[in-house]
This record gives C-alpha cells, structure tokens and sequence, in this order.
C-alpha cells in the first residue's frame, strides 16, 4: 500500500492498494477507521514510475479536496 497524506491534513488521505489495483481511494478518518470517500481508476494504466504515481496521488488529492470543499459550500449556502 502506498499512502499520499500531507502533513497539515490529519483527516484525509489517498491510497493506492499496490499490484495490479488500476484505482486510488480518497479517504477521511471516522471513528479511528480510514472509511472511501471516493474512487477513481487510472484510466491510462497505472503508472510505471513512482514520480508520476506519486503526482497522480497528490493531484487527486487537491481534486477530491476541491469537490468536498465545493460540496460543504453548496449545503452552506
């Protein structure tokens, strides 16, 4: 399993379960147990380098961050 969790984020972070799994998972800790989000499969295969795994990870990240912030803003308002 490799993890992207940004140090100022203690509540969210994104996962890609290793091997063959074509999917990352965005995740909010709930209850002391990492509980999806949201998913989203690679839809160029998965990424043979670490550095571009890696920016697939943190690009998803600010993604999944940008839409639960959009989310939170429309049920304000």
């Amino acid at each position: 399993m490799l993890i992207y969790k940004p140090e100022f984020d203690n509540l969210h972070r994104v996962i890609w379960n290793g091997g063959d799994s074509p999917m990352l998972h965005f995740q909010k800790i709930k209850d002391g147990e990492w509980k999806d989000l949201d998913s989203m499969t690679f839809m160029s295969g998965i990424p043979t380098g670490t550095k571009e795994l890696y920016y697939e990870m943190c690009e998803y990240y600010n993604y999944s961050m940008t839409m639960l912030q959009d989310i939170m803003y429309a049920v304000a308002f």
